[in-house]
């Protein structure tokens, strides 16, 4: 008998269908024929062993601020495959991989230096990623405190998140409406919570100008929105629903659920985290087994966090307000 297995976590199966397939992001909403006699098996993540040996541990990154020297440290290291490739390691500033920093791999350590100081300083964030040979991947970043800035939303001041959503400006990812405000406490239309979405993955939607978006509710979706949402859809990142007549909606202007959006920002993500076993959230049984995997690893990524009350609301609206937040720690 061969030494090798083969585990198999967070599977999914679902019929597939004339159109790219995908799952659906509402548990009771089924995107495939009833005549299809072919399967499609979702995978998050597959776990391969030799003689019995499993690597299920991502590397350890401890990330910090040297003040002295203006800039982010971080030293990586693995516990099956000790010091990492230099190809194994990302250093990114508010998301963006392109801008520098260094990485010895003889060592392990990393730097990234920072702009300034100046007189001012935007939030911003230093993120060290490292995946090992069996794709488990670890991470830390360093949040950078703004300081002596005024707010680009005139509704924000005192708001919990006002922060992060300066950063959404500071990105290209959000701008304000026309009163000048960003409106934190409206819940997320789809057709927004897209164009957020594709602007952080830093899509180019000029590269996905031929995708033909099969929508039956096409003619309401904005053309500013529609690059972002070809993307999307040529990402199997967002889907639609399928409606009674067998055609699939994006119902642009409706709300998601928090669910729902955990789910798609759950397949826009690399995969090689390590999710949170137990959801603690007092109505964690109540999360859509759809959603449940990408809150496990996002929970333990702490993008995703419950109410006060301990609770997660899976069922309700996503806030822009709350988007904000989770794509700032995306970055």
């Amino acid at each position: 008998m061969s030494p090798y297995a083969l585990y198999i976590s967070h599977g999914t199966i679902t019929a597939a269908s004339p159109q790219p397939t995908q799952p659906p992001e509402e548990e009771s909403e089924d995107l495939t024929p009833p005549d299809s006699r072919r399967s499609t098996l979702w995978l998050d993540q597959i776990v391969a062993t030799y003689d019995n040996i499993t690597d299920g541990e991502p590397p350890v990154v401890t990330a910090s601020l040297d003040r002295q020297n203006w800039r982010v440290v971080a030293t990586i290291r693995d516990g099956r495959d000790g010091l990492l490739p230099s190809g194994a390691v990302t250093i990114s500033y508010n998301g963006d991989s392109t801008l520098g920093g260094t990485y010895n791999a003889s060592t392990g350590s990393a730097s990234f230096y920072l702009p300034g100081p100046g007189e001012s300083q935007q939030p911003a964030r230093v993120t060290f990623t490292a995946k090992d040979a069996s794709g488990n991947i670890g991470r830390d970043s360093v949040d950078l405190e703004p300081y002596n800035i005024s707010h680009h939303f005139n509704d924000i001041d005192g708001y919990w998140a006002a922060d992060y959503i300066d950063f959404l400006y500071e990105q290209n990812i959000a701008e304000p409406y026309e009163d000048g405000g960003y409106h934190p406490y409206d819940n997320l239309t789809r057709a927004e919570f897209g164009v957020m979405l594709a602007r952080s993955m830093r899509l180019d939607g000029r590269e996905y100008a031929d995708v033909e978006l099969p929508y039956g509710d096409l003619a309401e979706i904005p053309e500013s929105a529609r690059p972002a949402l070809k993307a999307l859809y040529a990402e199997n990142v967002m889907r639609g629903t399928e409606g009674p007549d067998g055609v699939l909606y994006l119902r642009p202007d409706s709300g998601l659920t928090r669910a729902q959006a955990s789910a798609m920002i759950g397949r826009s993500q690399q995969l090689g985290y390590r999710g949170a076993e137990n959801l603690f959230f007092s109505d964690a049984d109540t999360i859509p087994a759809y959603a449940r995997s990408h809150i496990q690893t996002m929970v333990a990524r702490e993008i995703l966090g419950g109410f006060s009350d301990g609770t997660f609301r899976p069922g309700s609206n996503i806030t822009r307000g709350q988007m904000a937040k989770i794509l700032y720690f995306l970055a």
